[in-house]
């Protein structure tokens, strides 16, 4: 019989009550050949089994294997061994047998998912009727009848299952103008070659007794620009009135199983091994730990997809998982780490579920509640949306567009390049993340986030340590009177909340209209050029808060550049940004600095500061102002947005904040800014 090796003989379990330091116990194996080398070992084999070949891509996974360690974090005496590869958690070694190991089959277990949804549909609230204005009115979809094989005229009424998946590199037959009138005839779908994932998610429709199925590629006229956009801006209303959504979580691309369909296709564990007088089990992670380092997770199509759907099967080779607006279901019933599930239910609540809370909340707050605590689930999407990939730089709109046409028309407005217009104030104020990778995406305006590749966020408020200890800094005095847009169409104006301090924007809720120009964004504001200002000749990094849904936040550094007066007083900064540095003499083109908009700086002790025996000034204030020249007081904070003209137009090349009083000494002007 194999015995373990004497780095493993510490991982087994002890007689009597569990031990605290054995549970704690971490280990560190070594590179994967060294790992190799010790396979006489029954817990070094279970290991060697659960991390990717050496220089092989992990399945189903972004993570590359590379000549790094393998390690592993507590014992079977306690709650498990967790294996790690290169930090990144490969899954769970534990002598509890999962759920179904004695089972003859792989297949999912078709009648608890009929259970779920019976029991959503007669129990559970819907909240996508906080929307009900919005969905009253079915649209006109395309959808499969699965037993006569073929694609039928359909309402968003009907009874139907969507697919949220990865395209991938897999071979799509698509639907066209030309074939979609064949594809109506019966039987005309077996005659098409369709991906394995497509051909299982019909194969679980017909499983569930039900009959029809939405599939992007084969439900919308791939080559119909008229039909392909009025589909694109209403997918919250396919995927928010669909009966379930079939979420592909570990399928690479189309071409995959859909896992659990057909037999062989996933498992319960990676393997198993006798040692220390028992059986120990190699577990897969579990569905959070597990979904983000998934391919799924990764793409920017795949985000409004689940968040739009009202319910969600999360499908992965070694479970099933089911999520409602009231709760979040597994089909092996196995508890995963702590909070897990909490964790993850929060992750992929869909927004509906998010915007009845909001809505609930906002019922008994301030007249600004509702549209605050929307801008800060629209900014944090944006932040998780910015983050993901898309094959097609024209796509960053229509990918998120979904999402924008609920947030709108909760806040009964519309959007514009992705921003709410009746937050427009707040929607320019957005900040790029890691400055050494953004770069223009020339299909959409500067001062849109969609503008840009990489990530973008939203602050809570000014640059400080401890930003939470002041009321919410989203409300603004716009110092903009008017925007207006325009396109392909004559100048509209745009309706916002900060126009009256009120949350009195009336629009017309129509979704964002297809252009082939750039919105330009015109309005007149108060500008200074910016060779009246100095500039800090490095980089600073500092601690801002993120906003985050429903007052959440955590703090991250921040790459600034400080503004200096004429006497080198430090009164300000803008955000690091490719450009940000050059000089007014080498910029191509004029720059100047433009005035948004106030934020408030109330005079609010900082508890934080008291209680650790620091000054006021010992947060990041002092480093971002010389608070003996430029006093702390309300509305002192002017955020500005530094452009660059290009002929009659400008361009957005970052933004940040001055001090009211440095400003004011500067020589200004009034003028109309015309901004791509």
């Amino acid at each position: 019989m194999d015995r373990p090796c004497g780095l493993c003989q510490t991982l087994g379990p002890t007689e009597g009550s569990r031990s605290a330091t054995t549970d704690d116990v971490q280990l560190d194996y070594g590179t994967l050949p060294h790992l190799e080398t010790r396979q006489e070992c029954p817990i070094c084999r279970l290991i060697l089994k659960m991390v990717p070949s050496n220089g092989l891509r992990i399945p189903n996974t972004m993570v590359t294997a590379a000549q790094g360690h393998v390690s592993t974090a507590g014992s079977l005496n306690g709650a498990g061994i967790r294996v790690f590869y290169d930090s990144t958690y490969q899954g769970l070694i534990t002598s509890v047998p999962p759920v179904n190991t004695t089972s003859k089959t792989s297949s999912l277990m078709f009648h608890l998912i009929k259970d779920w949804i019976k029991e959503c549909e007669n129990h559970h609230q819907d909240d996508v009727s906080t929307l009900a204005p919005r969905y009253e009115h079915p649209i006109d979809i395309i959808l499969i009848d699965v037993p006569d094989q073929r694609l039928v005229r359909a309402s968003s009424s009907w009874r139907f299952l969507a697919t949220s998946y990865v395209w991938g590199k897999a071979a799509l037959e698509t639907t066209t103008t030309a074939n979609r009138r064949a594809r109506e005839q019966r039987g005309a779908l077996s005659k098409v070659i369709l991906p394995q994932l497509i051909l299982d998610a019909m194969s679980l429709v017909s499983q569930l007794g039900e009959r029809y199925l939405w599939v992007d590629f084969l439900c919308i006229e791939q080559d119909n620009f008229a039909q392909k956009h009025s589909q694109i801006s209403q997918m919250d209303v396919i995927y928010s009135q669909s009966l379930l959504t079939l979420v592909a979580l570990s399928s690479e691309d189309a071409g995959s199983f859909l896992p659990g369909i057909q037999e062989g296709t996933r498992s319960f564990f990676k393997a198993k091994e006798y040692v220390f007088g028992r059986y120990i089990y190699a577990i897969y992670p579990r569905l959070l730990e597990f979904s983000e380092a998934t391919v799924y997770e990764s793409r920017g199509w795949t985000f409004q997809e689940r968040l739009l759907s009202r319910r969600c099967l999360f499908l992965t080779e070694c479970d099933m998982y089911y999520i409602c607006h009231s709760r979040l279901s597994c089909e092996t019933g196995a508890k995963s780490a702590e909070r897990e599930e909490e964790i993850f239910e929060n992750k992929f609540r869909n927004i509906f579920s998010q915007l009845a809370q909001l809505d609930r909340f906002s019922q008994i707050g301030p007249h600004w509640t509702r549209w605050t605590a929307t801008f800060r689930l629209y900014a944090s999407l944006v932040h998780e949306y910015s983050k993901r990939e898309l094959s097609y730089d024209t796509d960053v709109i229509n990918a998120f567009s979904g999402i924008s046409a609920v947030l709108g028309h909760f806040l009964h407005s519309s959007s514009l390049s992705g921003l709410i217009e009746c937050v427009l104030d707040n929607c320019l104020l957005w900040v790029p993340g890691n400055s050494n990778t953004h770069c223009r995406n020339l299909n959409f305006p500067s001062w849109s986030w969609a503008g840009w590749r990489g990530e973008v966020f939203y602050l809570n408020g000014p640059l400080y340590a401890y930003s939470a200890a002041y009321r919410s800094q989203l409300i603004l005095k716009s110092l903009v009177d008017k925007f207006e847009t325009q396109s392909m169409s004559p100048l509209r104006p745009i309706l916002r909340v900060l126009q009256h301090q009120e949350n009195s924007a009336i629009a017309s809720g129509e979704p964002e209209k297809a252009t082939k120009g750039i919105e330009l964004l015109s309005f007149e504001a108060t500008t200074a050029d910016i060779a009246q200002i100095n500039l800090s000749s490095r980089e600073s990094v500092v601690r801002g808060d993120i906003c985050g849904p429903s007052n959440e936040t955590h703090s991250r550094s921040v790459r600034i550049f400080k503004i200096m007066d004429a006497n080198q007083q430090t009164c300000g900064y803008l955000h690091s940004f490719p450009g940000t540095l050059i000089s007014p003499a080498s910029a191509q083109n004029h720059r100047e600095l433009v005035a948004l908009s106030l934020s408030e700086l109330g005079e609010t002790r900082n508890p934080l500061a008291l209680i650790r025996g620091r000054s006021m000034e010992s947060d990041n204030y002092s480093i971002l102002f010389d608070h003996t020249t430029f006093k702390r007081k309300s509305w002192c904070l002017l955020n500005i947005m530094l452009v660059e003209w290009k002929g009659s137009e400008a361009e957005r090349v970052t933004i940040g904040q001055i001090h009211i009083d440095a400003w004011n000494t500067l020589s200004a002007q009034r003028k109309c800014i015309r901004l791509i």
